[in-house]
């Protein structure tokens, strides 16, 4: 499609500005670095899809999700208004962080190169919501953030991912630096946002968060006063009526449900269906990680 179109393009324009003077791009030129730009983010995709190539067991080798985030980066730096690099580059980063068998240090490490894109993402986003609310975006609160952008999928992704990273980042670095960095307050807000745009964007991805966010947090007078429990479950429920496949809902839920329950029985009979489930091929390494996840808890709690 690309090709049709920029040979289009080539048959219809003719360059007429002497050399010696400064020009914008021709449209030809435009044409090309779209193209690119496409080009750089449509392989970084391949290689994302194919992640779990070499893998052991739950570990998957580095070389594909590698060249994913080469390509992702590549995207970025030859256009920084390209969101939809930006939130795959987290996306990205997640994965090579947390399935690839890396250490604490070495996973700190990926979360802080992130962070200026995920930074740098989210104030693309309030911008476009500024714009279209007729606001500056400093002023916008997060509902309505979620009102102007609702149904924008790269928006929601940007969001969800976004939250992401700053979860995953306040892990490794301890939940009270977490704490005072203000992480929790931002993740609840994107969290929020994703779930405005789309409850169902990454099998209730927003919910999952949220309610994960609920039921891991420490509860710090003046910081994070607003965590509550039970709105643990509540989100943690919602995440697993909506997307009831989805394997990381069932035991975030059940971890939740077995800390903060008086009645565990459900949370031993959740990890016992994780355990029963057969992974999914377009996200076996996940799965594979996540039952892990199911046996150790169930063993800790004498429940295997």
């Amino acid at each position: 499609m690309w090709t049709a179109v920029l040979f289009t393009v080539l048959a219809q324009v003719h360059t007429t500005t002497p050399p010696s003077q400064p020009s914008l791009p021709s449209p030809q030129e435009r044409a090309m670095q779209a193209m690119r730009m496409t080009d750089s983010v449509a392989a970084g995709d391949v290689h994302y899809l194919h992640r779990a190539d070499g893998r052991h067991g739950d570990v998957a080798d580095p070389r594909e999700i590698d060249a994913a985030l080469d390509d992702y980066e590549s995207a970025i730096k030859k256009s920084r208004s390209n969101a939809d690099a930006k939130w795959k580059y987290l996306r990205a980063t997640y994965f090579k962080a947390e399935y690839t068998g890396l250490d604490a240090p070495r996973k700190a490490a990926i979360y802080e190169r992130a962070m200026p894109i995920a930074e740098d993402a989210i104030a693309a986003q309030r911008e476009r919501a500024a714009g279209k609310a007729g606001a500056k975006p400093g002023a916008l609160e997060p509902a309505d953030i979620a009102k102007s952008l609702a149904g924008d999928g790269t928006a929601g992704e940007t969001f969800f991912w976004t939250a992401v990273t700053w979860g995953q980042w306040s892990l490794v670095h301890g939940k009270m630096s977490a704490v005072r960095q203000g992480a929790a307050a931002k993740i609840r807000d994107d969290a929020r946002i994703t779930i405005a745009i789309d409850p169902h964007l990454e099998d209730a991805g927003g919910y999952r968060v949220l309610g994960r966010l609920h039921a891991v947090s420490p509860k710090v007078v003046f910081f994070t006063g607003w965590i509550d429990r039970e709105e643990a479950i509540k989100n943690l429920r919602e995440a697993v009526r909506l997307a009831p496949d989805n394997l990381v809902n069932k035991v975030f839920l059940a971890e939740a449900i077995h800390e903060y329950s008086e009645d565990r029985a459900p949370a031993v009979d959740l990890l016992k269906a994780v355990l029963a489930a057969t992974p999914h091929p377009d996200h076996i390494v996940e799965d594979l990680k996540v039952q892990g996840d199911a046996q150790r808890d169930l063993q800790a709690w004498g429940a295997l």
